[in-house]
């Protein structure tokens, strides 16, 4: 005899292991008739479980998915109803664990044709936007202001909590894209019922009780198609939402270099400034300085050597009548 409460609470106590998954499907197989109720149970202790329970409760479906002898019977068809959806939210916990689970199961649920190919792709999906959430992907900005800031520091300057690469980004992108042109297709396909399953002025062309069940059945499927477009729309509509946050990321992050740059900018114009006077001070101050003996010629001032290496050039050229001074540096 099937009750709430103890089934309840054999799904709370079920385990990972072969034994416990079987036995209980065994028993969710032989209680048929309480399906529905069954069903709306599981959906409730997979919601709050802990990602270790959820996979044991996902095995369990799926034994009884696998096992059931009749594909078309209650328990097979509101798991089947409840499953994309159970995944795409079980997907989002990020728990490596529950996603390996999951992957492992849409692989077997691909090759036994569980699910149409479209439902395992929207489950698929779901699984790849979780994985770029979870790269560890950094944009790092290595600016040195003037030589001033070390490299260790510069990636502090920018602020190195950025998440979003250009890469990642363009990969979400493209995914996105591509479900949102599979689901322009399902939904043309989907909401066009015909109008003997939408309207209630169609029930006088009922002819017989065959003709009304077989009716019911058509718009079984139909609603069952509808329901799963408009799970799909969802979660499209979800992963959007997540590109355009993750484009106003992006945004700010290259912003923020872009500020970045430009006070450095300003920093660098200020010292050419600078020392675009002391060449000048230097070339009115050298009319005044002896010319140096041979011996000299070949001095170098070991703090600039250090700073600029073989691009110092302390060669001496005549620019001007009477006045000598050192090449460009």
């Amino acid at each position: 005899m099937f009750k709430a409460e103890d089934f309840r609470k054999r799904l709370q106590n079920l385990s990972q292991s072969q034994q416990s998954v079987q036995a209980l499907s065994l028993w969710l197989l032989h209680n048929k008739k309480n399906a529905s109720e069954a069903i709306s149970i599981w959906n409730e202790e997979i919601e709050k479980a802990v990602p270790e329970k959820k996979t044991n409760l996902l095995y369990l479906a799926n034994d009884a998915l696998l096992n059931d002898a009749k594909s078309t019977s209650d328990i097979t068809i509101l798991f089947k109803e409840s499953l994309p959806k159970v995944v795409k939210d079980a997907l989002r916990t990020g728990h490596s664990k529950v996603m390996a689970t999951i992957e492992k199961l849409i692989k077997i649920w691909e090759e036994r044709k569980v699910f149409s190919a479209s439902v395992v792709e929207d489950m698929r999906i779901a699984g790849k936007e979780v994985n770029l959430r979870n790269k560890p992907t950094f944009i790092k900005f290595q600016l040195q202001v003037l030589g001033n800031v070390e490299p260790s520091n510069a990636t502090n300057e920018v602020g190195e909590t950025a998440t979003v690469t250009l890469q990642a980004l363009e990969e979400l992108l493209k995914t996105t894209m591509e479900a949102a042109e599979r689901e322009q297709e399902r939904y043309k396909e989907a909401i066009n019922v015909p109008r003997e399953l939408t309207s209630k002025d169609s029930l006088n062309t009922l002819r017989n009780k065959s003709h009304a069940n077989l009716r019911m059945s058509a718009m079984q499927s139909a609603r069952t198609k509808l329901e799963q477009v408009k799970s799909s729309l969802m979660a499209l509509a979800s992963q959007r939402a997540s590109c355009v946050h993750d484009l106003q990321t992006y945004k700010g992050q290259v912003s923020a270099s872009i500020d970045i740059c430009r006070q450095q900018i300003t920093e660098c114009r200020e010292q050419l400034k600078q020392a675009k006077n002391v060449k000048r001070a230097i070339v009115d101050h050298m009319a005044s300085l002896p010319d140096p003996t041979p011996s000299q010629l070949d001095e170098k001032d070991p703090q600039f050597d250090a700073l600029f290496g073989d691009e110092l050039d302390l060669g001496i050229v005549e620019e001007e009548p009477g006045v000598k001074r050192q090449k460009k540096i």
